[in-house]
Order: structure tokens, then C-alpha cells, then sequence
């Protein structure tokens, strides 16, 4: 067998045990999904060209329930409190890339695309009183 050959099957067991050690370790590797979804996203860019991903997603809710690992570093969520409990002003989770694109200015952020948990919670404060329901105010 050539050298370089060697070198590739070596490169490629290192890859996978480095693959394997990083999923075992990992925070979300308890959340249920698709096998699939703990090694890549290939699946999740399938479904969503496919335009079945509302119906794909509704499945797996039904599978796994409330809470789905989609991608190695991604879960969808379909629990009304749980989502509140993750957005909350102050929680320990911090929010995505995704939120970018919610921005209505591209060069400015708003108070739900902003993803600075500091930032978030001073544009959150000031809008406090305008947004929330006041008593005796219908």
C-alpha cells in the first residue's frame, strides 16, 4: 500500500475518534434526535431544500418530543415555556447567529436580534413600560 494511502487512513481514524470524544463530551449529546444530527447538519440542509422541514420538524417533535437535537451544535425547540425560560432576560443561554437575521437595520440591532446579554437587557429595560401590559390599561 502506498505511503500516502497510510497517511490517509491514519488521518482518517484520528478524525473520527477526535469526532467520536467530541460528541460523547459534549452538552447536548443527551438531548434526543436523529443520529445523524449529533456528526453533521446534511440532513437538516436536506429537509429544509427539500420544503418538507415544517412536516420533518412536526415528526420529530412527535418522536423525541418538546426538545430536538438538529444539528451537532443546534436544537429546536417546541415547548412554549421552555422557549420563554431559554429568551428570558438573564438566562444562561446565550442566543445564536441566527438572531442576526432579525435585524430590521442591517448595521444596528434591536432588542430581539441583539445577542450581547448586557445590550439585550438595557434595550429591554427601556422598553419595559411601553411593551408590557399595564393594570387597568386595556
Amino acid at each position: 500500500m502506498p505511503l500516502y494511502m497510510c497517511y490517509g487512513i491514519y488521518g482518517l481514524i484520528i478524525f473520527l475518534l477526535h469526532s467520536y470524544l467530541k460528541e460523547r463530551h459534549s452538552a447536548l449529546s443527551k438531548v434526543p434526535g436523529p443520529w445523524l444530527a449529533a456528526w453533521t447538519r446534511l440532513w437538516l440542509v436536506s429537509s429544509l431544500v427539500s420544503g418538507e422541514a415544517g412536516d420533518i420538524f412536526f415528526t420529530l417533535d412527535q418522536r423525541y418530543g418538546p426538545v430536538v437535537r438538529t444539528g451537532p451544535n443546534n436544537i429546536l425547540v417546541s415547548d412554549p415555556e421552555a422557549t420563554r425560560k431559554i429568551l428570558a432576560d438573564g438566562s444562561r443561554y446565550t442566543r445564536g447567529p441566527w438572531f442576526d437575521t432579525l435585524r430590521l437595520d442591517p448595521l444596528r440591532t434591536n432588542v430581539i436580534s441583539e445577542r450581547d446579554p448586557k445590550k439585550h437587557h438595557d434595550l429591554r429595560y427601556v422598553l419595559g413600560n411601553a411593551v408590557c401590559p399595564q393594570p387597568g390599561i386595556i
